[in-house]
């Protein structure tokens, strides 16, 4: 059985994107993002609280989120000179989430970034989401999505729904009654 309320979430350890869906339909997205300047440990205080109480209103059947292995293309390191510390935080930031949202009491599943892209870059997922999604392409029209966190989130929700369509449509069904 479909969730109804489906919660994505594209965490980093300085803000968050998120995506609720309602029936299978986008109903609401943006993105919780405290201050910059904040220590690491105390932005991704405000991460979990943030998320807890916008998880507490609305109520998911299911929480999937983006989770890193710690792997990647290297693009960002070299982008860094070879700093990888952002990696770390990125780490403790989506594990602080998941515990939160785990014991809250809500499920969540995981997802990494090249199983639901398919290895598309973000600026071309979140000019796809654009054409599709008119509130979304306002919303990034006016710069309120340069990371792509919401971006990434809605395309999350929509990855996850569809994959549960295909293994709807792989159950092996009943077998049909003799006679009937």
């Amino acid at each position: 059985m479909q969730p109804q309320r489906l919660l994505c979430l594209d965490v980093s350890s300085t803000c968050v994107g998120y995506a609720c869906f309602v029936s299978g339909v986008l109903d609401d997205f943006g993105k919780y993002q405290p201050p910059a300047r904040k220590p690491a440990e105390e932005r991704i205080r405000m991460i979990v609280k943030g998320i807890m109480d916008g998880t507490k209103a609305f109520v998911p059947d299911v929480v999937v989120m983006e989770w890193t292995d710690g792997r990647g293309d290297g693009t960002r390191a070299r982008q860094r000179g070879g700093k990888t510390a952002g990696l770390a935080v990125l780490g403790q930031a989506q594990g602080a989430v998941r515990a939160a949202i785990q014991i809250g009491g809500f499920t969540v599943e995981t997802v990494h970034e090249f199983e639901w892209s398919a290895g598309r870059k973000k600026d071309v997922r979140a000019s796809e989401l654009a054409l599709e999604f008119p509130t979304y392409c306002a919303l990034a029209s006016l710069g309120r999505d340069q990371g792509y966190d919401i971006a990434d989130a809605i395309g999350i929700g929509l990855w996850w729904l569809g994959k549960q369509k295909i293994e709807r449509l792989l159950e092996p069904s009943a077998p049909t009654p003799k006679g009937g």
